[in-house]
């Protein structure tokens, strides 16, 4: 029999003793967890509600068996260690990783507080593998950090995507391996509950402050400069993020100040980033600041503040997207362009945005298909929303609408031309947008007309780059996202 410490034991006979089978028959649910917490950190296993949770039911089931509770206590404990944990950091504390770190699909990672992939070193993340984080809040908030130099190669399949999420999320490796890819007690709405994944680069970035800035919210101990992003490399290489589902982030590290689901900063574009999720976050899903990184197969379900975040100066591509708003989301595209002078354009093409949920919206701000802005430059082709029956308010471009259809820059009042066609050289370009329901022109651009400049108009030529259909009988089918990159891996393929 399995020996243990005075914790246990002291526990355990507060209930009952190992001869007197009558004192197990009058234990309860809650004098069983108290055993099984005790047991818990006798045996240093890293616990959660979950785990705690489990243990207890399979107690209480071998203890029904008829086996005394000692035993019904080992048996779990054994069981539980077969399903290998492993502790990475600690809440409130920062953990540098260094030289070659291998995280397998046999071992659940739990990760505290700010666990940094450091200059030099590489984390390595097979398919399949479920990362867990702890949660609290402001400066002990959990997050995975790549600082610049550092490496990332998270290769997940289709089959076996990588998930991160929180600690209490019910989802299990087990079930990642049957292709069960929904957590049993989690949906989109379960947002803030960690911060999230954030990759630091060495690329041009655009900011009256230099090239070379720390990200926001992260602040490391004095001399330390881990958390810096930008440099003059774009051809940078993070690594490789395959098949990556990042769930329930955005949690807050000063007031007004979250993390997002996937934070990019000055990420170059020797960085492959595809097939990547984000899912429930409760400020952005995806935020890039500056860099060249392009980004494929990418979806965002949830995001309380824009699903899509740019800034900076980025000048990579966004290619096959799906954005799906739900009743609190704010903007689909929140894009701004380098702050210090106008240049380096980037591409936002194949994208499906779901404008569909009914009742109220709750946004802190005004939800809308986006706001587009600072000195821009960017162009977004083959653009499909669908937009539900009273919705219409929301499918807006905030920006087209405030200012003159030419789009006039915030920073330098340089009136930023505006074209048709994809392959054009004018700062802003949308080419082949179609809405699906019941919005107007008036709804999507309001009432700009041309000014002295003489550039084309968003409104004028409104019927060359946007079409209205009804509904989606229509369709020819390549409008908008391909879904079937989605299918089997991500939860919005099996919640929408």
């Amino acid at each position: 029999m399995k020996k243990f410490s005075l914790l246990f034991l002291s526990a355990l006979l507060v209930f009952t003793s190992c001869d007197n089978d009558d004192n197990a028959d009058a234990l309860t649910e809650a004098d069983v967890a108290r055993i099984v917490a005790a047991a818990l950190a006798d045996a240093n296993i890293p616990s959660s509600t979950q785990i705690a949770s489990e243990v207890t039911t399979a107690v209480i089931a071998a203890i029904d068996s008829g086996i005394s509770v000692e035993e019904a206590v080992a048996q779990a404990l054994a069981a539980q260690n077969a399903n290998t944990v492993e502790e990475v950091g600690a809440t409130g504390e920062i953990t540098k990783l260094t030289g070659t770190i291998n995280w397998t699909s046999d071992t659940t990672y739990i990760i505290g507080g700010k666990v940094v992939v450091m200059d030099g070193a590489t984390l390595n993340i097979e398919a399949g593998t479920l990362v867990k984080a702890r949660s609290g809040l402001f400066n002990d908030a959990t997050a995975l950090i790549i600082a610049r130099g550092g490496t990332i190669n998270a290769n997940g399949t289709a089959a076996a995507p990588i998930v991160m999420t929180d600690i209490n999320d019910q989802l299990t490796r087990q079930d990642i391996a049957n292709r069960r890819v929904v957590s049993s007690n989690r949906t989109a709405s379960d947002r803030g509950k960690w911060g999230g994944l954030i990759v630091l680069g060495k690329a041009l970035i655009s900011h009256e402050g230099g090239e070379e800035r720390p990200i926001e919210g992260i602040d490391p101990p004095a001399g330390e400069t881990w958390n810096k992003y930008g440099g003059s490399d774009d051809a940078d290489n993070s690594g490789t993020i395959n098949y990556v589902s990042i769930r329930h982030t955005g949690i807050s590290l000063a007031p007004g100040n979250e993390i997002q689901g996937l934070t990019l900063g000055g990420v170059g574009s020797g960085t492959t980033i595809n097939h990547v999720e984000c899912f429930g976050s409760d400020d952005d899903g995806i935020e890039i600041f500056g860099g060249s990184v392009n980004l494929s197969n990418v979806v965002v379900t949830g995001a309380k503040d824009d699903s899509l975040d740019t800034d900076e100066g980025w000048s990579g591509t966004i290619d096959n997207a799906v954005i799906e708003i739900l009743d609190y989301t704010d903007n689909a595209f929140e894009y701004d362009g380098p702050r210090a002078a106008l240049g380096r354009k980037n591409v936002t093409q194949n994208v499906t945005v779901n404008i569909r949920y009914s009742g109220a919206n709750t946004s802190e701000d005004t939800p809308q298909l986006g706001q587009l802005k600072e000195n821009l430059s960017s162009t977004f082709n083959n653009i499909l929303v669908n937009v539900a029956a009273g919705r219409e308010a929301d499918s807006g471009l905030e920006s087209m609408k405030n200012n003159h259809g030419t789009y006039k820059g915030v920073a330098t009042g340089v009136h930023q031309s505006f074209g048709t066609a994809a392959a054009g050289t004018e700062y802003i370009i949308f080419d082949d947008f179609t809405y699906i329901g019941a919005s107007t022109q008036a709804q999507i651009v309001g009432g700009n007309t041309v000014d002295s400049s003489g550039y084309t108009d968003v409104n004028t030529a409104f019927a060359s780059w946007c079409t209205i259909l009804a509904d989606r009988s229509s369709l020819v089918g390549s409008e908008g996202a391909d879904p079937d990159e989605f299918g089997g891996w991500t939860a919005w393929s099996a919640s929408f």
